[in-house]
């Protein structure tokens, strides 16, 4: 006969047996015969978790059962898209936009992955989609800019003039258009697009760039500098360690000529950026002032 102190013990033994059965945990990925809607469920708690993998494994599952199912794609290409295996997501958005092409989401996240894929154009008609669904101000910029990424130059002017239109006193819009019509050789009409961006954003570096860029082109070199000098003013923290910005002020006072102020703001783009692409060509024309070549060495190339 047990005594009470052993059956005690022996409820305590018990119940640490049982306890493990009963402890909170993650869920497990789910049997065959569990429902679509538990299995999403389901897939978004591992995701909450961070247990991507777990979730990937549900959703299939999904789709085992319905492989229409316009959710469980949608997911897997999100999961895809952070594990940046881009193509694998445009294909999961792919067949989500196929099996119901009336959610807005999907068709952006398309865009997205088409955008990180360097497939401009889809990526352009999966935002412009993304619109006709439910129209979105940024949305149409994208569509603009994926626009102008393929080249497709007239289209992207379309879109912007209507969204300067709609919100003339959007910059960003003025801006891009600017950057679309100078692409299209027009530098008059883009140089009033910038002028007109800084006036609604004085401190638009990149306006003051593009516009020192027409100046250079045109020959006009101390007006280029004198461009980008100004973004020292306007945004005296940025600028100052912005690599375009020294490079471009490099090159336009090695036309000037300043030979002097020309090397400190293209040693300046060195300390910034040795990496970069032009750092190479860079070192060159310092070592060519060092040895007393004349700036006319230097080519006309001045980065946008």
């Amino acid at each position: 006969m047990l005594t009470a102190a052993n059956r005690v013990i022996l409820l305590l033994s018990l119940f640490c047996l049982v306890l493990p059965f009963f402890s909170p945990g993650l869920p497990q990925a789910g049997e065959s015969n569990d429902s679509v809607q538990v299995l999403l469920e389901r897939g978004l708690a591992f995701v909450q978790g961070g247990d991507y993998g777990s979730a990937m494994e549900v959703y299939n599952q999904v789709l085992e059962k319905e492989p229409r199912n316009s959710e469980a794609l949608y997911r897997l290409g999100i999961l895809s898209y952070l594990d940046k295996d881009y193509g694998k997501a445009a294909s999961y958005f792919e067949r989500s936009v196929q099996s119901d092409a009336e959610k807005q989401d999907p068709w952006k996240r398309l865009g997205d992955s088409y955008e990180k894929s360097g497939r401009f154009k889809e990526a352009a008609q999966s935002y412009g989609r993304a619109c006709q669904v439910q129209y979105q101000r940024s949305l149409q910029e994208r569509e603009g800019l994926a626009w102008f990424s393929a080249r497709e130059l007239e289209k992207s002017r379309k879109i912007f003039e209507s969204l300067v239109l709609e919100d003339p006193g959007d910059y960003h819009a003025v801006y891009y258009l600017g950057n679309v019509v100078l692409a299209m050789g027009d530098p008059s009409h883009a140089e009033r697009c910038y002028q007109a961006a800084i006036r609604l954003r004085p401190e638009l570096v990149e306006a003051y760039v593009n516009l020192a860029s027409i100046r250079f082109n045109a020959g006009k070199f101390s007006e280029a500098a004198g461009f980008l000098e100004k973004t020292f003013q306007v945004s005296p923290k940025s600028a100052p360690e912005d690599p375009t910005v020294r490079l471009n002020l490099g090159l336009a006072y090695l036309k000037v000529p300043d030979p002097k102020k020309a090397q400190t703001h293209l040693q300046k783009f060195l300390d910034l950026c040795p990496g970069c692409p032009q750092a190479e060509q860079v070192r060159g024309l310092i070592q060519a002032m060092g040895a007393g070549n004349p700036s006319d060495q230097q080519g006309s190339e001045n980065k946008q």
